[in-house]
């Protein structure tokens, strides 16, 4: 079972910089989360919102504004106030290397053309990352998008509800990342089997996982590796009750 880091450690360091994923790798996660966008001159960046506000205080779309001025508007954290520069993929690409696995979360609200997904595999393939990324997205046209381009990536289809399970496709997803309370509906357990590989997101205490896990839940996505540890011990505990459960 492996211990995701979403958006990094960001306890203390503001989500989705360095300074939080370098602190989740320090502690021995097995991988990071890392939301990525396109700012307006096509700079691949590490943001999780359309817009700036909430992680910056400052206004403006990211998709609009170049990656000059997004590297002048410091992202900040809310509780321990502190300020670190916007992070771009490749500098987060290089911290991270092949010491830990990286899921890429594609934000993209539209299902129109853009160069999103071939400028994300030309970096992944310059970096020579193939083994240790996995690319996902709520968006499964950005995941078609990715396997007509690079067949050999791994992908996975995020989802969070009944609705998003069914756009799973296997011609183009290789497996799903599921919110943790999805984990409770009887409809999910009888699909399960369908999906080679299942992530689940975000489950921060031990309690968000009192519910059996299958055989194919290959970890978590959470905002507090620390509670977790690096090799996921607790979630075998689980995982040996899920065996029970489906027996």
């Amino acid at each position: 079972m492996a211990v995701i880091a979403h958006r990094g450690y960001h306890r203390r360091e503001p989500e989705n910089s360095l300074a939080a994923f370098a602190e989740a790798t320090a502690m021995g996660s097995d991988g990071i989360e890392v939301d990525v966008r396109l700012a307006g001159d096509g700079t691949l960046v590490c943001f999780h919102d359309w817009y700036l506000k909430r992680l910056t205080g400052a206004s403006g779309r990211v998709g609009k504004i170049g990656i000059e001025r997004l590297l002048e508007t410091p992202l900040l954290h809310p509780q321990s106030r502190r300020r670190r520069p916007l992070a771009t993929l490749p500098e987060v690409l290089s911290l991270v290397l092949d010491r830990a696995h990286i899921v890429l979360d594609l934000k993209k609200e539209s299902v129109r053309p853009s160069t999103l997904e071939g400028n994300t595999v030309r970096l992944l393939r310059e970096f020579g990352l193939l083994e240790t990324v996995t690319v996902s997205s709520f968006n499964p046209w950005v995941l078609r998008r990715i396997k007509q381009l690079a067949p050999e990536f791994t992908t996975a289809l995020i989802a969070s509800s009944r609705l998003s399970v069914r756009l799973f496709n296997p011609d183009y997803c290789d497996g799903i990342h599921v919110q943790y309370p999805l984990l409770e509906r009887r409809w999910f357990w009888r699909v399960a089997g369908n999906f080679r590989r299942i992530m689940v997101w975000t489950p921060d205490r031990r309690s968000d996982l009192t519910f059996p896990l299958a055989d194919n839940i290959g970890g978590i996505i959470t905002n507090r590796p620390d509670r977790w540890g690096a090799t996921g011990s607790a979630l075998r505990r689980i995982t040996l009750r899920g065996a029970e459960h489906r027996g």
